[in-house]
Order: structure tokens, then sequence, then C-alpha cells
């Protein structure tokens, strides 16, 4: 319930700055590039590797470079990736997981864990600027994620796994599709070079659901699926023409 009424926020406030660019906003045309920092939540539903990627909570970089025309009609492209998340795990012998009832079978395993997700993204990012310094940005677009997940066996019922044993355990849950993202960010023009900017961001990552085997049982398919994904950050740009702040707005 929560998602829609973000999804109506930014869609009330994209219509908004539709009704009010003719009257408010010049013709300013410029490019800009930077870099942000967010603080990523990546979850997965219970039963389906919830217990087992454990903490994936991570720093996640992305890299955009957008061009803004006529004063507040943007468009922004990104890169993103999440610092890879690396945890030791213990599961429990009988446990349910990845779709499958005992998991474990009769032992319980340690497993080391990894997990990581990156990919680009493209936003329409109209821009309604307060004054000639702050503006509110809603984020409307899509990003082509991929997700790489993996398991490698270390303790076998309390001892060092061998090698035979690692390879029938090893599990690589790895999938890339496209998925929706939306958001809202607050935005401060220091100078004609340089910016800042503060961002929350959801992208529907429930979308990516992959599926593996293990060599000890080919036959039985394992799923491994995530929540959707919440991130908070702030970010830097620069203009790459440079900018007169006094050109955003129709003299009046």
């Amino acid at each position: 319930m929560k998602i829609y009424k973000i999804q109506k926020l930014v869609i009330a406030l994209t219509y908004a700055l539709l009704f009010c660019s003719g009257s408010v906003f010049g013709n300013r045309q410029f490019a800009y590039m930077g870099a942000d920092i967010l603080y990523s939540t990546v979850k997965f539903k219970n039963g389906y590797g919830e217990t087992v990627f454990t903490n994936d909570s991570a720093n996640q970089l992305n890299f955009f470079i957008g061009y803004v025309f006529k004063g507040f009609i943007g468009f922004e492209g990104g890169y993103e990736q999440n610092i890879n998340n690396i945890n030791t795990v213990t599961v429990a012998a009988m446990t349910s997981e990845f779709g499958v009832k005992n998991f474990t079978a009769l032992v319980s395993n340690e497993y080391r864990a990894k997990s990581s997700m990156y990919g680009i993204n493209f936003n329409f990012v109209p821009q309604l600027h307060i004054s000639d310094h702050f503006a509110i940005v809603p984020v409307l677009g899509f990003a082509y994620s991929h997700t790489n997940n993996t398991l490698n066996l270390q303790l076998f019922d309390g001892d060092p796994a061998t090698i035979l044993e690692q390879n029938n355990y090893k599990l690589r849950f790895e999938e890339s599709k496209i998925i929706p993202r939306l958001g809202l960010r607050l935005q401060y023009i220091f100078n004609k070079i340089i910016g800042i900017r503060a961002s929350y961001i959801w992208e529907q990552t429930s979308l990516l659901q992959p599926r593996t085997t293990r060599s000890i049982n080919p036959t039985q398919t394992l799923h491994a699926k995530l929540s959707n994904t919440s991130s908070v950050g702030v970010g830097a740009f620069i203009f790459l023409d440079g900018i007169d702040l006094k050109s955003h707005l129709v003299d009046h």
C-alpha cells in the first residue's frame, strides 16, 4: 500500500511540473554528471533465501549523467553497483529454504554467502525549481538489473567440506531483468559549477526470482525470491558546460 502512495506522489509532482512549465521555467539547457552513494536494503522472501542471505543491506554506488532542456524537462542515465556483501552463515538441519522442505537434510552446513546487484538505469527527471538554487525532482524510470547470489559450502556436519562436497552443494542464483524504479530527490545548486542532492529510490526487485539446481540433486529446482528494494542517499554533480542560475526562471 505504501508504494502506491509514493507512486501517486511522484506522478502528481510530474503533472504539476508540466502544468507550470510555461509560466515558471525558461528555456535553459544544461548537461551534468556525478555520483550518488546510497544505503540500499535488499531482502529475500521468507522461505526463499531470507534466512540464508542474511544482512543484505549494503552501500550502493550510482554514477550518472543527465540533460535538462526547456528549464525543467530532464533525462538521466546511470550505472548502479551494490558493494558485494559477504557473510558466513550456518543453515540448521531440516531447514526449509528456496521453496523446498528439509533443505539441508540431516546435517547443519556452514556456507560462505555472497550477494551482489548491479545494472544500468534510465529515468525521466522533471525539475520543479523552488528557487534559483533549490529544486524538487521526481524520478520515473526503469533499470536493467542483474542479481548474483552464491553459496559456497565451508563445513559439512562440522567438518571442513571436501572438494566433492563443495561442488555438490554449491549454489548460484543469477538473473537479469528490466524492473521499474521511481523516487524523489531534493537538489541544491551552490554555483554555476556544482550541486548536491538527496535521494529516495524504490525499485521493484521482486520481479527478480532466479532459480538453480545442485549437483547433488539436479532434478530439484531451488528458488531465491527477492522483495522490493528501497535506497536512500546523497550525491554530488557538476555542470558540464557551466550554468547561469538566473536563467532558470523567467523574469517577473
